[in-house]
């Protein structure tokens, strides 16, 4: 069989990780797979190495008349690639390759994935009658497809309610990670950066974006360090992206830069991770974070913000409201301002640090999900 596999780009992030597994699995089972992602360059990308993959444009989006332009450019070289490979199944990924998916007009399974809480990811678009229209169109193409994965349940209850899409058109389909690759890659040695066995680390691994909103977890660190804590505390923060400058320089303004240390994104994170002490999520939204399934893994326990942390992991909801926060305000803050949200997140973080029998029951507490086979062989039977 042949099945092409679309997304927006190729980075860093989970839904790009999702497709170069997805891609090793299918190819594993003897099928043919090709990628197409709508804009990138293959040297971008360490991720990029073992796929076939096709490029819609490669500059980024401009003026709106050159972001017209240049879909016109992608639909024209996706439309081209779907007719000479003629796949027997079309996976998507992410909004902007969902719809560009359902403009193809072929007559085979068409699967979409969605991967966040778009109710509140689409905040940023300001006016509200194109909001209106993103909605609508939402809507249409996900109850017009085949089938749509939602990641966890909050994200298929967000496209029910806030997207009027029909229940029984969503699949609900939890990430998984492979164990035994994660538990190999994790015994590699770290050349770059030294653990001192007398700390506490407290990790955090994802782009610097509105939606990671390291902010509060960089403010929410400050008022930690202010309480008193039985551990002497250390927070690393892994990845790049375009607040990357005003992350160093609220560390600065916060006078955290003896306990705070920044790591460029590795290819192999898990050697990193594995020392850590708790894992900090402090996103404004996620679906299902491929790095709380990574963090289960490796035994390191986590909290985070309720839009980021899904209640499917919990065997225990109370446990589980111990380690989540409510957060309200999703703009972007640098001030030196504390927030009642920064301060929110800073108590459960305070919580972990100190009760050492909470950190020992965690995993008494929370799913490990383990099995990629679980998670691609629910995507390989919609798409056959």
């Amino acid at each position: 069989m042949k099945y092409l596999l679309v997304i927006d780009q190729i980075k860093q992030g989970g839904a790009e990780r999702i497709l170069v597994d997805f891609n090793a699995y299918l190819k594993q089972l003897g099928h043919d797979v090709k990628v197409f992602a709508m804009s990138g360059k293959k040297e971008e990308s360490p991720w990029t190495e073992s796929l076939d993959v096709t490029y819609g444009c490669q500059s980024a989006d401009e003026s709106f008349f050159d972001k017209i332009l240049k879909f016109a450019t992608i639909y024209r070289r996706f439309r081209s690639l779907v007719s000479s490979y003629q796949p027997d199944g079309i996976y998507s990924s992410l909004e902007k390759s969902n719809f560009l998916t359902s403009l193809t007009n072929v007559k085979v399974k068409k699967i979409m994935s969605v991967h966040n809480v778009l109710s509140i990811q689409y905040l940023k678009i300001k006016n509200s009658l194109i909001r209106t229209l993103w909605y609508n169109i939402i809507k249409r193409i996900y109850n017009r497809c085949d089938k749509v994965v939602a990641v966890s349940c909050q994200v298929a209850d967000d496209l029910i309610q806030n997207f009027e899409v029909k229940k029984e058109q969503i699949q609900i389909v939890n990430n998984y990670v492979d164990l035994e690759a994660i538990t190999s890659r994790s015994n590699e040695k770290i050349d770059d950066f030294s653990f001192d066995k007398d700390l506490f680390y407290i990790f955090n691994i994802g782009r610097f974006s509105n939606q990671k909103a390291h902010w509060r977890l960089l403010k929410a660190f400050s008022y930690l360090t202010t309480q008193s804590t039985n551990k002497d505390v250390r927070l690393v923060v892994m990845g790049n992206g375009e607040y990357e400058n005003q992350m160093h320089k609220l560390v600065d303004d916060l006078n955290l830069s003896n306990k705070v240390c920044f790591l460029p994104f590795n290819k192999n994170p898990y050697k990193y991770l594995k020392n850590a002490d708790m894992f900090v999520l402090s996103s404004n939204y996620e679906g299902f974070p491929i790095v709380l399934a990574e963090s289960t893994s490796l035994r390191i326990p986590f909290v985070g913000t309720r839009k980021s942390v899904p209640e499917e992991m919990f065997y225990d909801k109370e446990f589980y409201a111990k380690c989540v926060c409510d957060v309200e305000d999703v703009k972007e803050n640098f001030t030196l301002e504390i927030t009642k949200d920064d301060v929110a997140l800073g108590k459960i973080m305070m919580n972990m640090v100190n009760e050492d029998s909470m950190r020992e029951n965690f995993y008494n507490k929370v799913k490990v999900m383990v099995g990629k086979e679980i998670q691609f062989s629910s995507y390989l039977s919609l798409l056959q």
